[in-house]
């Protein structure tokens, strides 16, 4: 009867106990978008790696939005659709990227210069490898007198992440001209970004084991550092190949980490090395970051 009760009682203490602590990632208002002399990232962009989820991006305009305007916009669409790989969908509300059209202008810094539009990326989650546009806003003062629609495509790029440059001739120079261009590093950039499949990337960030006797435990870091949220996934526990416990990650939206503490859990005493492995069902940006190695001291 004593050594019954005893066995109950190591049983209940060396069972394996486990705590998942979830880490959102909320959108964040992008601050401020304007020019800057030293750019970390060569002048491109406000931020490295700014891109939306997808290559195919929607758009919508609010009803104040004159033909002209809509016209010059989607001329815009066009030329960057003819030359890089992004395509854009028009919808009715509610698109990534709003325009605006009633908004009174700002005064210009410049003398002898007017504001003729603003944009910039309004909403970003910040993934680790990626700076995710959740949403854009465009804001057109003044209709475009240039035959090409450069005012819509210089403020388009702000809205996808593009910063001002110190070429004259580039339609990115904070001061309009009617010869300014859509320059090829503009569009390398664009086509580098969205090489990248829209799918999203499940990491193993952080890990820490202790073995004590035939128990371990443990504490690891997940996060999803792709481009969209991850369908529902598992933790696996390796010893010597074979798995020894699994835990259930569930659904990471993008941006987002959780963290798994587990307490106790029991493998073979002479076990010197463990690994961690990420499974799930869904494609991934990358598979050779879900797997983590650890030597046992």
């Amino acid at each position: 009867m004593v050594i019954s009760v005893f066995i109950v009682l190591v049983a209940v203490l060396f069972s394996a106990s486990l705590l998942w602590v979830y880490y959102p990632s909320s959108p964040g208002e992008f601050a401020s978008y304007s020019f800057s002399e030293n750019q970390s990232n060569g002048g491109l962009q406000f931020y490295p790696t700014m891109r939306y989820k997808d290559s195919v991006i929607s758009y919508s305009f609010e009803s104040a939005c004159g033909e002209q305007k809509k016209t010059d916009v989607v001329g815009a669409f066009s030329l960057l659709s003819e030359r890089t790989s992004l395509e854009f969908r028009e919808l009715s509300r509610g698109g990534e990227i709003s325009f605006l059209c009633s908004k009174l202008a700002p005064e210009a810094s410049q003398p002898r210069h007017f504001v003729a539009g603003e944009g910039g990326p309004r909403e970003i989650v910040n993934t680790t490898q990626f700076a995710v546009i959740l949403s854009g806003r465009v804001s057109l003062f003044r209709t475009d007198s240039c035959d090409e629609p450069v005012i819509a495509l210089h403020e388009i790029l702000h809205a996808l992440g593009f910063d001002h440059q110190q070429d004259k001739m580039s339609v990115l120079y904070p001061v309009t001209d009617c010869k300014q261009e859509l320059k090829e590093e503009i569009v390398q950039e664009i086509n580098r970004l969205y090489a990248f499949p829209s799918e999203p990337d499940l990491v193993i960030e952080e890990v820490s084991a202790n073995k004590t006797g035939r128990y371990i435990s443990f504490i690891v870091s997940v996060g999803n550092q792709g481009l969209q949220d991850a369908s529902p996934a598992t933790l696996e526990l390796i010893v010597r190949g074979e798995m020894i416990k699994e835990f259930t990650l569930g659904s990471l939206a993008l941006g987002t980490k959780k963290h798994l503490t587990v307490q106790n859990v029991r493998i073979p005493s002479d076990t010197t090395h463990i690994a961690f492995k990420i499974s799930s069902s869904g494609s991934e940006l990358s598979s050779s970051n879900n797997q983590v190695s650890l030597s046992l001291a």
